[in-house]
């Protein structure tokens, strides 16, 4: 299970996945509406309450090996907040004593699945980019942080001074933000 799966569980109160989908199928999450589940004040996001039409933004949960093909080639990958198709899937509820979230997943194909908030993040951020390969198809690129701002992460984590932890952090966050 990803780190950013993990985090988006427990930021979420959903429980862990017991079930793999097969083939380009994917499990997701629906997002409770804004009212109905307060996010913590660091992060904001606006998800409008329309029982009409149920909202369409979700957690990835779970791929099957065809929708990884698809889906993490194009820079998409599980614990990602993920934008569908309206009336793509299908949905069943949660029907455990854990109902307090009314806990809604959804089974899609990988098709329907139209986006990713944290890949627009990347690439805006400049962490990803696109680029067209020797075949002439676009690629997704992701830039990986130098060898010094790996090596100041690692010393920030492991050393017992806070100061030197922030320190250390603040001369990596310096050197991400020129593209070192």
């Amino acid at each position: 299970m990803s780190n950013l799966l993990k985090k988006r569980l427990k930021e979420f109160g959903v429980q862990e996945v017991t079930y793999a989908p097969i083939d380009d199928q994917v499990l997701v999450w629906r997002l409770p509406p804004l009212s109905e589940h307060q996010v913590n004040s660091k992060i904001s996001l606006f998800i409008p309450d329309d029982a009409q039409n149920p909202h369409i933004k979700g957690l990835l949960l779970a791929m099957g090996p065809r929708a990884m093909d698809i889906l993490i080639s194009n820079g998409v990958d599980v614990g990602h907040i993920v934008t569908w198709k309206r009336y793509g899937g299908d949905e069943f509820h949660d029907h455990t004593k854990n109902r307090r979230l009314k806990a809604e997943y959804l089974v899609l194909k990988a098709r329907d699945i139209l986006g990713s908030d944290d890949l627009k993040k990347e690439l805006d951020s400049g962490k990803a980019k696109y680029v067209r390969g020797a075949d002439g198809r676009h690629q997704l690129q992701r830039l990986l942080p130098s060898g010094r701002v790996q090596k100041l992460k690692a010393l920030a984590a492991s050393t017992d001074s806070p100061a030197e932890a922030e320190n250390a952090l603040r001369e990596a966050r310096r050197l991400e933000s020129k593209g070192a």
